[in-house]
């Protein structure tokens, strides 16, 4: 059992994945891997405190590394587990040396954001082509990736996008933006690709791939924001309540007009 415990979850998720490979194993309580030897342990130890420990049976020396327990926020929570099979079990570490080698229970640390960068080539000079981005945000806020493909021998020609194998054509894709920088005199190659608004349909693996076929990618994750929901059924409950006076008001004016009508009638006939 690897822990992961969080204080204050509100509509956030908790991600749990393996560092090497870049693997997602659970998004709040559902597994996202294939592996069935890997499950979620998750329950509520006070008001605000909630536990989501990762389980993995059956552990083998091929289960040792680093594994990740994060906050899909935009100013994002992380704790780093590793897992040596062969030697001690557990052992905690955080994701920045100014912080605490061990953090105790249900007590999280802030980080700046959770944009990572991949290295997709390695070429003599470095890096041949990178992607950088965040790998996981609410729905309806942006999504933004840059491809650097600077560090090889020569800068590439061109660079194109996919995703999930489909290339990105901006008149097929209406809501991408695509925007190139290239300098061959400088040596140096930028594709920027932005998604003002995101929607769940935008979940995906997003591939950028130089004309020199090097190749670079990051799968992104939009998550449902269940926080935009609960704000739409407030105002759906405003509206009713708005319709209900309103129509109060109607049925008041109608019987004051009745009311009026027969006080006139009654004075006519007495006349």
């Amino acid at each position: 059992m690897l822990p992961c415990s969080v204080k204050n979850l509100g509509t956030k998720q908790v991600v749990w994945r393996r560092v090497e490979g870049d693997k997602v194993l659970t998004i709040g309580t559902m597994t996202w891997s294939m592996d069935n030897n890997v499950s979620m342990e998750h329950s509520k130890k006070s008001k605000d405190v909630t536990t989501w420990n990762l389980i993995l049976h059956h552990v083998t020396p091929e289960d040792s590394g680093v594994y990740e327990c994060q906050l899909t926020s935009r100013a994002g929570h992380v704790r780093h587990v590793t897992l040596n099979v062969v030697g001690p079990p557990l052992t905690s570490k955080t994701g920045s040396s100014h912080l605490p080698e061990h953090l105790p229970s249900g007590q999280s640390y802030n980080i700046a954001n959770l944009t990572v960068s991949v290295c997709g080539a390695e070429g003599a000079h470095g890096c041949s082509i990178s992607i950088t981005g965040r790998r996981y945000v609410d729905q309806g806020e942006k999504i933004f990736l840059r491809c650097n493909a600077s560090g090889g021998a020569r800068v590439p020609d061109e660079m194109d996008w996919f995703k999930g194998g489909d290339k990105i054509d901006e008149n097929k894709y209406k809501h991408v933006q695509i925007y190139k920088i290239q300098s061959h005199a400088e040596k140096y190659f930028v594709s920027e690709l932005t998604i003002e608004h995101s929607s769940l349909a935008d979940t995906g693996d997003y591939i950028c791939r130089s004309s020199t076929d090097d190749i670079a990618n990051l799968k992104v994750t939009v998550l449902h924001a269940e926080s935009a929901n609960k704000r739409r059924g407030t105002n759906q409950e405003k509206d009713g309540a708005a319709t209900i006076i309103v129509s109060k008001i109607s049925l008041l004016l109608t019987l004051l007009a009745l009311l009026w009508t027969h006080q006139t009638s009654l004075l006519a006939y007495t006349s």
